[in-house]
Order: structure tokens, then C-alpha cells, then sequence
């Protein structure tokens, strides 16, 4: 009976996910720059793909002011805004974008095609260069984009790395990840310093970072345990 209970569930499954549904908003981020109000939704239509439309509020409403094609996977997401520009990121397999939107103009503009930003700070912001897996780390780097040059700061996972009090603070790994230097540079690069060097037998992985201690787990034969440090 059990197994006849999954095979129905399943079958109700397949069944609703073959009927064609309309285009819908999936979600809205509100955006604000140079005292303007934008608002980012991401919409599918019965093909289930996907494209991103950045609205502008105006006093009837909202309008488009820029927007991607429907395709696979055709998210952006907004990472920050710099003068008179906001910036976005896509990724998708292997494919790496930065996009930005000048306010007050139309269309969404290529700024970057191989990085994809995280988080920003003025005119910093860090990102990585390669989609990482599960398996391996990716290139970290800093992106400076008023002058849009990028300054590489390490191997490291992109969960391993954010702002905290006006510094960046990563995890930078070697030794097949059996080292990992705790790291802390400014929003442009500069200043790099490490904060704590561990060393183990075993693999090291997913570093949850603080200011003064950071959490991360130990890879023994696939069993993973949890360790903590302070620096």
C-alpha cells in the first residue's frame, strides 16, 4: 500500500506540473537610487522559463525601464547601486554576467561577462569568476566598478566571504583544503592580513566568519564534525 500511495503521489505530481500556467511574478526586490524607487520581478510563462523586469515606480504606477528575454534560467539579481547606476548578477551553468541599469535610461547593459558580484560597498564589491560546485572552490575577487577592474584575492568558497564592519573577510584555502587562512583585507583588496592559519589531516569546509570566531566542519572519511575557532 505504501508504494502505491508514492506511485499516486507522484503521478498527481507529474500531472500538475504538465499543466501550462501564465506568466507570475515569483517575487518583487525594491530597489532605490538617486531618489527614484525600481522594483526587480522575476516572471515565468507557460513555458516555464524565465525572464527578469526592472520596473520604475511612477506617479500612474509602475513602468518598464528594462528587461531579459524569457530563457532558462534568466534570473538577476541586484547586488548594489553606484552613482547612477545599479548593478545585477547572473549565472547559469557555466555562464558568468554582471549587468548594470543607468537611471533614467532604458535597457539593462553587459558590464562584465565573466564575474559574478555578491555584495557591495561603494564602488567594491567581491564576486567570483567560476561557478563553484560542492567539490571545489572558486576564484575570489574584488571588483572595482567605477574603474571595472577586478584585483584576485584568493582560492575560496563564495560561502566563506563577506563585509563585516567595513573589512572583508574571506577564507582562503590550500593543501587540498587541509590549510585555511582566515583573511581580512579592505573593501578594496588592500591591507590583506591573515587573522588565523589552520592546518588539519582532514579537509576543511564551509566557514561560517565573524569578527572574532568563525564555525566551520571537518571532513573525516565523509563523516563531517563541526569545530570552532577564535583569532
Amino acid at each position: 500500500m505504501k508504494k502505491i500511495g508514492i506511485a499516486l503521489l507522484v503521478s498527481i505530481l507529474l500531472v500538475l506540473m504538465a499543466v501550462p500556467v501564465q506568466a507570475d511574478n515569483i517575487n518583487y526586490t525594491t530597489i532605490r537610487g538617486k531618489g527614484r524607487t525600481y522594483y526587480l520581478s522575476i516572471e515565468f510563462n507557460r513555458k516555464y522559463q524565465m525572464r527578469s523586469r526592472l520596473y520604475q515606480k511612477t506617479s500612474s504606477g509602475k513602468k518598464v525601464v528594462a528587461a531579459t528575454g524569457f530563457a532558462n534560467e534568466n534570473r538577476l539579481e541586484y547586488v548594489g547601486t553606484y552613482g547612477n547606476k545599479l548593478y545585477f548578477s547572473y549565472k547559469y551553468n557555466t555562464r558568468i554576467r554582471t549587468y548594470s541599469y543607468t537611471i533614467g535610461k532604458s535597457g539593462f547593459k553587459l558590464e562584465n561577462g565573466s564575474l559574478y558580484l555578491q555584495a557591495m560597498r561603494g564602488n567594491y564589491a567581491y564576486g567570483y569568476r567560476q561557478i563553484p560546485d560542492d567539490n571545489s572552490p572558486t576564484k575570489l575577487y574584488i571588483y572595482n566598478v567605477a574603474t571595472r577592474k577586478s584585483t584576485y584575492i584568493g582560492l575560496g568558497y563564495f560561502s566563506d566571504i563577506k563585509y563585516i564592519g567595513g573589512k572583508i573577510y574571506y577564507v582562503r584555502y590550500s593543501n587540498r583544503y587541509r590549510t585555511a587562512y582566515i583573511m581580512r583585507c579592505n573593501p578594496n583588496g588592500t591591507g590583506k592580513k591573515i587573522l588565523k592559519t589552520l592546518k588539519n589531516k582532514y579537509p576543511m569546509y564551509v566557514f561560517t566568519i565573524r569578527k572574532n570566531r568563525a564555525t566551520y566542519y571537518i571532513d573525516r572519511n565523509d563523516e563531517y564534525r563541526e569545530a570552532s575557532v577564535r583569532y
